[in-house]
């Protein structure tokens, strides 16, 4: 079980090199100067996607081959840390991916010093999921929204997606499994990233909750964080 969560985690962090040299042959090829300048401007996103991913995967490697270690076991790194880094962490990420970020706050200044309880390896490799299913199906918009309510931090993800080549069917069976723990095997068995993210967030007890607006062809996750 262990060498299939290590292959699928792999797996998923490869897709910035795919998608990087998939840029690099089309940038070869394309002889249009203006494009070869979009090109190039996106194929130095993904250089910075794929070192970042590089780096995820050189570090799972190394606790892999260290005696005893469990990469997929977060539960010995949950310790307490401010929602100001958790607002780091995202705003590093989204600018690493996206060559910007998008984060709006409801939060007064004084609220950014409150704790959650999270483990820094888990919420990094949620986080870095979530964005990473954004970059692969939006549509040009994306947003990130912190906010507290009845003690509780929620951080929003929100994105806009081609409706034409998802296919719907797909992403409904998969908010499905997300939003219960009904079929957990079959969830289990067929979506395994999307399963590894979930036993994260089970161990570090942050409640994920996804829907869809098909009219507006938006897809949300809200991340449900308990204040200490």
């Amino acid at each position: 079980m262990r060498t299939i969560n290590a292959i699928h985690f792999i797996r998923n962090r490869l897709t910035p090199f795919k998608n990087y040299l998939y840029m690099a042959s089309d940038y070869e090829l394309e002889k249009d100067i203006d494009l070869k300048k979009v090109l190039n401007k996106l194929l130095l996103e993904e250089n910075n996607s794929a070192k970042s991913a590089l780096s995820e995967i050189l570090n799972r490697a190394n606790q892999i081959l260290e005696e005893g270690a469990n990469p997929f076991n977060v539960t010995s790194d949950i310790g307490d840390i401010q929602i100001q880094g958790l607002f780091s962490e995202l705003r590093i990420l989204s600018s690493e991916m996206f060559g910007s970020n998008r984060i709006e706050n409801d939060l007064q200044k004084e609220q950014f010093d409150y704790n959650v309880s999270v483990s820094n390896k888990g919420i990094h490799i949620v986080f870095s999921d979530i964005l990473n299913n954004i970059r692969k199906y939006y549509n040009g918009e994306y947003a990130i929204r912190f906010e507290i309510f009845d003690n509780n931090l929620i951080i929003s993800f929100e994105n806009n997606f081609h409706p034409i080549p998802i296919n719907l069917d797909n992403i409904k069976k998969l908010i499905k499994y997300f939003n219960s723990e009904e079929n957990y095997n079959i969830f289990k068995m067929t979506t395994k990233g999307a399963f590894l993210m979930k036993d994260f967030l089970r161990q570090m007890d942050i409640k994920l909750e996804v829907s869809l607006n098909e009219e507006k062809s938006l897809f949300t996750s809200k991340l449900t964080f308990k204040i200490k």
